[in-house]
């Protein structure tokens, strides 16, 4: 190993210890400031979940044992696989999937992005939401996709399918079978169009995965992820990147 190659090591090895550190002392900080709020009982309760959660960092495991190993997914990685239950009950797994073309959107019903997305301007809010919750900006993937290829590609197509996921759902409870199915009668999602509303078979709710709430991700017809438009702050332009992509990965 080069003496470069060596001081890399040492930085990166550096740098991930400084980050432990720094969650560490925030946890610390957490606890310190609610333990002058809170009775005897509730103390020894923070105390106990702030020992779990530092043996999860040290570990560089996830908060939410529901999730997958690696979570969130990983660009150019192969998307981790997981069991879902679509608007019809069928229970599948994402791997099931393979062969086409993906477009994932994960759903916070609340959230006036996930209303827009699902057509909220079309078909009226959903849920406790009104029509001045609507997300004025965000729009279904299909229209995203029509106006910036300029109509070359458009849904339904046999070699796209759109899989909406939600994750919260009423009452920012865990998404159930029934948020599916009334996702989908609400803004007329079917699965003979090729889009399949689902939640997860097991609870994602948490920060790894609201990261990636509302947005869109690309997967290729091997399950890689390759482009990641979702959450507040997308890794990739969705008109600029991953619209462009899909007529490329469709034709591979």
């Amino acid at each position: 190993m080069s003496r470069s190659e060596q001081i890399q090591k040492y930085l990166s090895y550096a740098t991930k210890t400084l980050f432990t550190i720094l969650g560490l002392l925030m946890i610390l900080s957490v606890v310190h400031i609610e333990t002058n709020k809170k009775s005897p009982e509730e103390i020894a309760k923070i105390l106990e979940e702030s020992k779990e959660m530092r043996a999860i960092m040290a570990k560089g495991g996830q908060l939410n044992k529901n999730l997958p190993e690696i979570w969130p997914p990983k660009m150019n990685n192969v998307y981790p696989d997981f069991a879902m239950i679509d608007q019809e009950g069928r229970e599948f797994l994402l791997s099931s999937l393979k062969g086409k073309v993906i477009i994932v959107e994960y759903i916070d019903i609340s959230s006036p992005v996930s209303q827009a997305q699902s057509g909220a301007r079309k078909f009226g809010a959903y849920y406790a939401a009104s029509s001045s919750d609507i997300d004025e900006y965000a729009k279904p993937f299909a229209e995203v996709l029509k106006k910036n290829t300029s109509g070359s590609i458009v849904l339904p197509n046999d070699n796209i399918i759109e899989l909406k996921i939600i994750i919260y759902g009423e009452g920012g409870g865990a998404g159930t079978r029934d948020d599916a199915q009334q996702w989908a009668q609400h803004f007329n999602l079917k699965k003979s169009d090729n889009v399949i509303v689902a939640v997860t078979k097991n609870d994602f709710r948490g920060k790894e995965s609201d990261v990636i709430i509302s947005g869109f991700q690309l997967l290729d017809k091997n399950m890689l992820l390759r482009v990641d438009s979702s959450g507040a702050t997308p890794k990739h332009s969705l008109a600029m990147t991953l619209v462009p992509l899909v007529p490329k990965l469709i034709r591979n």
